[in-house]
């Protein structure tokens, strides 16, 4: 009888590490999903939208860098970038932002 509770016991816990191994599993697997999704959108110009690291150009008053947004994606890649509405606040946390990676990309100084 032991051996039955020893399973049943072993049984109640699988839920928990089923959940941490899937957890695991979307490290792995959804950089690759998204990059399916973002070909299926050029190879059948679905035009999608989808947030991508893309060089800015004037967005939000920043440029020389590159940051994710909204675009949409289509047959010759990204077609046209998107400007949510933001608050001042919020905007100048993105310039911030924006700084602290030229920062970074620049290198020690």
């Amino acid at each position: 009888m032991s051996r039955i509770q020893a399973l049943l016991s072993e049984t109640r816990k699988a839920g928990g590490l089923i959940v941490e191994m899937a957890q695991a599993a979307s490290a792995y697997y959804g950089p690759s999903a998204v990059a399916a999704d973002l070909a299926e959108a050029i190879i059948l110009n679905t035009h999608r939208i989808a947030s991508v690291s893309l060089w800015l150009t004037g967005q939000y008053g920043v440029s020389d860098v590159a940051m994710s947004l909204p675009a949409v994606i289509g047959s010759s890649g990204i077609e046209r970038v998107l400007e949510p509405r933001l608050t001042e606040d919020q905007e100048e946390l993105l310039r911030r932002s924006a700084e602290e990676i030229r920062g970074i990309m620049a290198g020690p100084s």
